[in-house]
């Protein structure tokens, strides 16, 4: 028993240590008073990969941990309770999503409506990609360096409060996304792909 304890103890501490390791990129705080100058169109980015943590008030209020992957035309987001615990995970592409949690799966034809059927909150799935990014074009209030604070976006508030640069690409790091029915506040913490053309 106490040889079985020692091993689960050292495998344990492997991965814990691999995925400490996990490389992601190195972004620098951009102030609100230093113009930025975006050298890459937003539109080009072709795939992101983000991790942090998120707080959703709505009918259910949840908290915890997600992992955002988009490339190209897929999407995948998995969604951990603080403590890393699997709560749900969401694949979509262009012509259906599956979402899985409580080890069922559900199918839709896209994540948003998925959503709404499972949990009465309609969650701007589709539309993660130009948010994370801040690709958003009604943004009526800017901060002074021109990067965007407050914008209207499907039927959303968005509003960013803090930015990074990667690689001259000017990052959101702290958004807040509301309408009548929720707020979600998302806190990028790792940025571990940025790829565009």
């Amino acid at each position: 028993m106490l040889n079985k304890l020692k091993s689960l103890c050292i495998i344990t501490a492997c991965a814990i240590a691999i995925v400490g390791c996990s490389s992601s990129l190195e972004g620098t705080p951009i102030t609100q008073n230093t113009y930025f100058e975006p050298k890459v169109d937003l539109n080009k980015v072709y795939a992101l990969n983000l991790k942090g943590k998120l707080a959703l008030r709505a009918y259910h209020n949840v908290s915890g941990i997600f992992i955002y992957d988009k490339n190209k035309d897929t999407l995948k987001l998995d969604l951990l309770s603080p403590f890393a615990a699997p709560i749900a995970s969401v694949k979509a592409d262009k012509t259906k999503a599956i979402i899985i949690a409580d080890n069922k799966s559900y199918e839709g034809a896209n994540a948003s409506d998925l959503f709404y059927d499972l949990l009465k909150v309609r969650i701007p799935v589709e539309q993660l990609n130009d948010i994370m990014l801040a690709n958003i074009k009604t943004c009526p209030v800017k901060y002074h360096n021109g990067l965007n604070k407050n914008c209207f976006y499907q039927g959303y508030l968005i509003n960013y409060s803090d930015y990074k640069n990667f690689n001259n690409i000017a990052l959101p790091t702290n958004i807040t996304i509301t309408n009548e029915q929720l707020r979600l506040k998302l806190r990028i913490d790792n940025v571990n792909r940025l790829e565009h053309d």
